[in-house]
């Protein structure tokens, strides 16, 4: 590789400085990835936030909930980070993916 140098005794063999000033600590998963195949069989969600400028609408947080099979993202805007409005815009989610694919929801991940 072009532009690194290592000198001295490195206990970090393999490992680029990008690498490092990108403060990766974690291997690369080397389990097999089973893609969800059915809609509405497992649901990600992410919340994200606060943002340092509040948007217009006065929100500093969103969250953003995507179907695995589908890859299909909604993302709701919140004023607050509250157990209430998130819970509130979870099950909105899922009655609306049941009732317009009439499936069930089997699992949920959360970051």
């Amino acid at each position: 590789m072009d532009g690194l140098d290592m000198i001295g005794d490195h206990k970090m063999k393999g490992t680029c400085k990008d690498c490092i000033f990108g403060k990766m600590h974690n291997l690369p998963y080397n389990e097999e990835v089973i893609h969800e195949t059915r809609v509405m069989e497992h649901i990600h969600v992410d919340l994200w936030g606060p943002s340092l400028v509040t948007s217009a609408g006065g929100s500093r947080y969103f969250m953003l909930l995507m179907d695995g099979a589908l890859s299909f993202r909604t993302v709701e805007f919140l004023r607050e980070k509250s157990a209430k409005n998130t819970l509130a815009i979870l099950k909105a989610y899922i009655t609306e993916g049941k009732r317009q694919t009439n499936q069930k929801l089997l699992r949920v991940r959360v970051d």
